[in-house]
């Protein structure tokens, strides 16, 4: 009775997690996308080369990034007080927590400055450093004529929905640490096959790289100094 009723609070818990992602996906995401695309291909290049800068690391990073990443802590910090958030553009916060939030506010900005497809949103919640729910949102990405795509994966229900419909993965492709392979009806009820970045395991070695830097104070001198040297040689 005991492990039931535990079993039943953690699904409850991983749907609270997966609807307070995908609510943030489909507002707030949704919303800061429609921001930067609106108008002509020219406003948006224009508006991008506007907002857009190089972080030290050579990355490209723009307000809307930011942005983003604020809402989404500003998001979790009352719904989920316990949890960490790692992102991309502020520094770790409870870096103790059980379970821990990575975030990637905007993948694939080169992709989004060169007009492409593959850019959106990511937010994954892991437990004890494995992922449970993922939720990613292709503003451009349209895949079933919908649009855009938006993915939800949940490990303890073993499945993976596009706009809400089931999608069969490639267990193949989905062991390579870069890429997950899925497929999904196209209007003529044939199977397409469509290839979705993922930076699971990039942001997962972020996190053990930030966490290690922040709890040494030599690691970060050394860190600040290999970057001024860097800005020197230029």
């Amino acid at each position: 009775v005991v492990r039931e009723r535990e079993k039943l609070e953690r699904a409850k818990s991983l749907g609270d997690a997966e609807k307070f992602a995908v609510d943030f996906m489909t507002r707030e995401a949704k919303a800061t996308f429609g921001q930067i695309l609106e108008g002509g291909e020219d406003a948006v290049r224009d508006r991008l080369a506007k907002a857009r800068e190089i972080k030290l690391d050579k990355s490209e990073v723009t307000k809307w990034d930011r942005a983003l990443e604020r809402r989404f802590r500003e998001g979790v910090a009352p719904t989920f007080p316990e949890d960490a958030v790692v992102g991309e553009e502020f520094p770790v916060e409870n870096r103790t927590a059980k379970r821990t939030w990575t975030l990637d506010p905007i993948d694939g900005t080169s992709e989004l400055i060169g007009m492409g497809r593959y850019f959106g949103s990511i937010a994954t919640l892991f437990e004890d450093g494995v992922p449970q729910v993922s939720v990613t949102y292709w503003p451009l990405l349209d895949l079933d004529g919908s649009g855009s795509s938006l993915f939800v994966a949940r490990r303890d229900r073993n499945e993976i929905l596009l706009n809400g419909k089931p999608v069969t993965p490639n267990v193949e492709a989905m062991n390579r640490s870069d890429s997950v392979l899925l497929y999904a009806p196209d209007e003529e009820a044939k199977l397409e096959e469509f290839e979705i970045r993922t930076e699971n395991e990039a942001l997962k070695k972020e996190q053990t790289g930030l966490t290690k830097l922040l709890a040494s104070d030599t690691q970060q001198w050394e860190k600040i100094s290999g970057e001024i040297r860097d800005l020197k040689g230029k």
